[in-house]
Order: C-alpha cells, then sequence, then structure tokens
C-alpha cells in the first residue's frame, strides 16, 4: 500500500503539504494475534488505521469478566480507544487476527486538528460515524432476541463469523456461547427449510 494514496485517495485529504509532512510520519506497524495495541488508561501514542488485521476493543468489569465492546476490520476504519485522542485509553485494543495497521503520531494529528478546518472536517465525519455505528449497536444489544443478534452480526461483519473467536462473537452480542451456538443451529435449520420449501415449490 502506498500511504500517499491512503491519505490523499481514501482520507480525501487534498493539501499536498499534509499529504507530505504525514507521508513522511506514517508507519506501518506489523501487528501479531493477541498483541495489546492500546492499553486502557495509558496514553495513546499513535492514530491507526486498519490495513488488514482484526482489532477487538474490550474491557473488564468489576467482577473480573473480559466484555467485548467492538471490532475493527475494515480496510481504513480508525481504532480509536479513547476521545480526544491524547486521552487515557478507556478500553484495551489488542490484535485477534495478524496484519498491519497504518499509524501516525499523535502530536502532529492534534496540531493538524487544531489548526486545519479541512482535517477538523474529515475528523468530525469519521466522528459522526462511529457515533451512528455505536448506537446501532446499542440498540440491537437492547432491542433485538438471541437469533437477530446473530443475524445483525452475520450482515454487519460479514466473512468474519468462523475467523473471530465464538466466545468474543458472543460477548459482543451480550449472550453467552451456548445460546450463540442455539442461535447458529436455529438460522441453518431456517435456511434448510426454505431450501426445501423453495425446491418442492418448483415446477
Amino acid at each position: 500500500m502506498v500511504i500517499r494514496d491512503f491519505l490523499t485517495d481514501y482520507l480525501k485529504i487534498e493539501n499536498p503539504q499534509i499529504v507530505s509532512d504525514f507521508s513522511a510520519l506514517a508507519e506501518i506497524r506489523h501487528v501479531h494475534k493477541g498483541e495489546l495495541i492500546f492499553q486502557e488508561e495509558q496514553e495513546p501514542t499513535m492514530v491507526a488505521f486498519i490495513i488488514n488485521c482484526i482489532l477487538r476493543g474490550f474491557f473488564v468489569d468489576c467482577t473480573g469478566k473480559d466484555i467485548t465492546d467492538c471490532f475493527c476490520w475494515k480496510f481504513g476504519e480508525p481504532a480509536v480507544p479513547t476521545l480526544p485522542l491524547n486521552a487515557a485509553a478507556k478500553i484495551n485494543m489488542e490484535a485477534i487476527r495478524e496484519g498491519d495497521l497504518l499509524c501516525f503520531p499523535v502530536a502532529p494529528v492534534i496540531d493538524l486538528l487544531e489548526n486545519d478546518s479541512s482535517i477538523t472536517r474529515l475528523y468530525n465525519s469519521m466522528l459522526l460515524l462511529s457515533l451512528h455505528k455505536h448506537i446501532t449497536t446499542k440498540k440491537m444489544l437492547y432491542q433485538y432476541t438471541a437469533v437477530q443478534k446473530y443475524e445483525w452480526f452475520l450482515r454487519e461483519y460479514p466473512g468474519l463469523d468462523g475467523i473471530i473467536s465464538s466466545k468474543y462473537i458472543a460477548s459482543f452480542l451480550g449472550i453467552t456461547p451456548v445460546t450463540l451456538s442455539r442461535a447458529r443451529r436455529e438460522i441453518r435449520e431456517k435456511k434448510a427449510l426454505e431450501t426445501l420449501d423453495g425446491s418442492f415449490s418448483k415446477p
């Protein structure tokens, strides 16, 4: 991946000086499965974007239970453990699939946010997308049945079932691994019946 192309084509940064400066500052970081990228209560030193790895955001509740909060997996998706960017991380983020991150040091990014209106607009648009994603997720958690939750996961995270641990998926959906297994079986049986009905209905 050419960093300059990511900045101009994906992030839509038009200022050539910013593109040049940040191309020089950028680092492609290879992460390994199980590696902790951001740690709760520690101040991040970088702003990271997904290239081809999968990250899991999580925290530990008062009983010591590991709770999955989010997954970052799409190309170009920012991995942000806190807001503002230079505050202590609110959650942990670990790699659950090996791959690469595109990283920029925090300080120059914050300086740009304070002094360049185009970067501020980009940052705000990303915040709005993140807010929409979190609201949609919370609505799913409180309103959907276990089967509906799993169907939602399959739509929103296509191809990740079977790659991400069932334990993490269940935690993210707010159900037990046993309930997740039942939801999978129910959906398989439903699809099998639909296929059977379709075959009988053909002339």
